[in-house]
This record gives C-alpha cells, structure tokens and sequence, in this order.
C-alpha cells in the first residue's frame, strides 16, 4: 500500500535461491531494503555491491559492532551494551549506526519486554551516532489458520508503539507483518512489511 516500506528478507542464502541475486531482483522489483540473519550475510552483499539498507534482523555479539558499522548494516538490538558499543564504533568512524529495537510481544525467542522498551529508547537516544531507524516485533502464528495469539500480538505491539510515541514523537519505521501477516492480516502493516519465505 501507499507509504508501506518492504523489506525483503534474503536470509540463508536468500532461502537458498542465491542472496545476490534475489537481492538484486527485489531491489529493482519495489523492496526498499534488504534484511540477513548474520553479520557475515549482509558482509557479503555489501562486499558484492549492494547499496540499499540492509537490516541484520538478528541481535549481534558485542564485540562485532565494528564490523556493522564499518559495513553500514542497520541493527537490531535488544540491549544497551551492544548499542553503546555501537556508538564508540560509529563515532571512530566517523558515521552515524542505526538501530531498531526488537520487542518480545509474545514468540519469546529474543526482544526487549514492552515494559522495559521506553527506558532502553531514551538511554539509545541520548547516544552520540546513533539514530533509532525503528521498532519491530515478530509474529508467531501470523501464518496458523487461527489468528488469536496473533491478534494479540499485534495489540502489544500498537501499546508498545503508543507508549514509545509518547517518548519520541517520531519513530521512523513501525513493524511487526511477517510473510503470513502481509497475506492476511492487513491491520500490522503500519508503514512497513518483512517479506520472506513463504
């Protein structure tokens, strides 16, 4: 829709169809930016010419900060150390890291909990080189026939948003719809989506 980003997700070897050359044909095809899995991933698309913004959807160790910055990868982060190490990195070099916050509105694998979310956005927020490009979650069943936890899911996610609003006024980049959300549940796309293996 008007205004949605795409991210396209070319992770595992663009699930194994070749990461460059999936990468290349969203690009020109209307994704606006690429995400990866790992460091080394988006290394390789970077080291092969890619230009857009890739996302490294996944938190890193600390001490790989220099290598996301010296590669202009955008980074997810779900806790202080890493940003901070981020930040000393990006101001070496000179540049400018930014990082999305990764909320646990229910899959439990990894994420800050809600309640804790403004509090790490206004500690990033006082960083120097570090900009907060976006906040993001994950569905768990956003693909199951039955859409419930989903929906509640989503429900986290808008109060989340609502409260870190409130902190910021402006939050540049809003997302939760995975693949199995893009197809069915149009209410999370927000002002963009993460499109991957289907």
């Amino acid at each position: 829709g008007e205004g949605v980003e795409m991210l396209a997700v070319v992770k595992a070897d663009g699930y194994g169809h070749g990461a460059y050359p999936i990468s290349r044909v969203v690009l020109e095809n209307g994704a606006d930016s690429l995400g990866v899995a790992i460091l080394e991933e988006g290394i390789g698309l970077r080291e092969k010419g890619i230009k857009a913004p890739i996302v490294n959807l996944y938190p890193e160790p600390h001490h790989r900060a220099k290598k996301i910055v010296e590669y202009d990868l955008d980074q997810v982060v779900t806790d202080l150390k890493l940003v901070r190490n981020l930040s000393q990195e990006a101001k070496k070099q000179n540049k400018s890291c930014n990082v999305y916050i990764e909320i646990d509105t229910g899959l439990g694998r990894y994420g800050v909990l809600p309640e804790y979310s403004k509090e790490l956005a206004k500690k990033i927020k006082m960083l120097p080189n570090i900009r907060l490009k976006g906040i993001l979650s994950q569905f768990s069943t956003a693909d199951a026939r039955k859409k419930d936890f989903a929906f509640k899911q989503l429900k986290v996610f808008t109060n989340t948003l609502d409260d870190l609003q409130a902190l910021s006024n402006h939050i540049p980049i809003k997302s939760i719809a995975n693949s199995g959300a893009v197809l069915d549940i149009p209410a999370s796309y927000f002002n963009h989506v993460r499109v991957g293996h289907l």
